[in-house]
């Protein structure tokens, strides 16, 4: 199955990490749409039913059968109130004043440098 990244905006292309250069991830295959002429291209594909899609910070809205809305960078008070309603929306952080919020987390996969001390140096300051 593919899934698109799909974003106008070049501001999500530096919040992603290195998710976005993931190319498949168990039987899925990501597409990276971000920008604002690629994002275009995903419209395109999204409107062919090719695969689903992730549309950042709303930017297009989906419906359901499309894909998921997911809005970084706060919790569900950051969805735009006209677009609330959608069971598609998706937040990265949870809250703790709420409860049953729907969250997807992206973590990096590829790290390939790992600095960690062999003698680590801790100070306590009073």
């Amino acid at each position: 199955m593919n899934i698109f990244l799909i974003s106008k905006s070049k501001f999500r292309k530096s919040s992603l990490n290195n998710f976005q250069y993931q190319k498949r991830i168990g039987s899925y295959r990501l597409y990276n749409f971000i920008g604002p002429i690629l994002f275009y291209i995903g419209k395109l594909l999204i409107f062919l039913n090719l695969g689903k899609a992730i549309s950042f910070d709303g930017n297009p809205i989906l419906k359901l059968e499309k894909g998921i809305n997911l809005w970084m960078g706060g919790t569900t008070f950051k969805i735009i109130k006209k677009y609330g309603h959608l069971k598609n929306n998706f937040v990265n952080m949870k809250s703790i004043f709420l409860r049953n919020e729907k969250y997807f987390q992206i973590f990096p996969f590829n790290i390939n440098t790992c600095n960690i001390k062999k003698k680590i140096n801790i100070v306590f300051v009073f």
